[in-house]
């Protein structure tokens, strides 16, 4: 029976890397290690006042009568994913609107946007859609900046969508990391990263990582002037004595190295090793100009460095 349309806030929360942990643990180990996680999401959700629609693979959906405790659950679910010896990484997806419920399972668009979300949103993340963002109180609200402009499947324009924080500010600066920067830095023989665009270089140490690039210089650490450029199009971390650049972008990322073939990437994520050029946006054989292109090189340095412009 098809109850009357009704505002809810739809979450799926998916575990991330599941498929590499069968490879890696075996079909068991693997197994018990998912069904923890879920099992402890569930828990969570419940809560948080959420309802169980249904569990997919190894993926749950659920809904909210509340927009704040959708969001506050999502953001519990990341903390407990953080946390050593806990459950598995997850990413999250949520939207709010007008859905229709048959035969205990919930239809319609915002159950789309909800999934698609969880689909883009890589692990640690939390991706919510604009209508839930307007929803929410301001100083939830202050928890979330802009992730990206995008069409949802089925729709013509284009609509904001918004990445949910959920870090301490000291957690946000390393979650990426696996080695402890004061592991690192206690060295004398000290990893760095520069990048040069245009006029502008930025020797980069790990503790001065994520190093955002895109086209918002109120949301990035370095501004991309170019129309191609998403506001936060990618950025740099150090993860397991390495730096790595992760796409966050709509047109995606190029990147090339000494005697290498260009490389794309969207919403993936690639280890910068020696020196070579990012192209954002778009490939460097079709751009016109270098107002899209960043040089990095990496190495080792026995003092610190700061950003600055040449």
């Amino acid at each position: 029976m098809t109850q009357q349309a009704h505002p809810r806030a739809v979450m799926f929360a998916d575990v991330s890397g599941s498929s590499t942990l069968y490879k890696l643990l075996g079909n068991e180990e693997a197994k018990a290690k998912i069904d923890h996680t879920l099992s402890t999401m569930i828990a969570e959700t419940e809560r948080h006042q959420g309802h169980l629609v249904k569990t997919i693979g190894d993926e749950i959906m659920v809904t909210f009568e509340c927009v704040q405790q959708a969001c506050l659950c999502a953001q519990q679910l990341q903390r407990q994913s953080g946390q050593v010896n806990a459950q598995l990484p997850v990413r999250i997806g949520l939207s709010f609107g007008e859905t229709l419920i048959e035969d205990a399972d919930v239809f319609g668009d915002i159950v789309n946007n909800a999934a698609w979300l969880t689909q883009v949103a890589r692990a640690g993340q939390i991706l919510i859609s604009e209508s839930l963002y307007a929803s929410l109180p301001f100083e939830m609200q202050m928890d979330c900046h802009e992730f990206d402009r995008v069409a949802f499947k089925g729709d013509d324009e284009k609509s904001v969508i918004y990445r949910m924080h959920w870090e301490s500010q000291t957690q946000a600066h390393n979650a990426t990391a696996v080695m402890t920067i004061d592991d690192i830095t206690q060295t004398n023989d000290v990893v760095s990263i520069t990048l040069q665009y245009g006029s502008q270089r930025h020797c980069i140490l790990p503790q001065q990582t994520p190093f955002v690039l895109g086209r918002d210089s109120s949301r990035t650490n370095l501004r991309i002037n170019h129309h191609l450029a998403s506001r936060e199009h990618c950025e740099v971390v150090f993860r397991r004595g390495k730096f790595v650049l992760i796409d966050h972008s709509t047109n995606g990322t190029y990147v090339s190295g000494h005697n290498q073939e260009e490389i794309y990437l969207r919403r993936e994520e690639l280890p910068l090793v020696g020196e070579g050029k990012i192209s954002i946006g778009q490939s460097m054989a079709d751009g016109k100009g270098d107002e899209q292109i960043v040089s990095f090189s990496t190495s080792r340095a026995d003092v610190e460095f700061e950003s600055q412009t040449a």
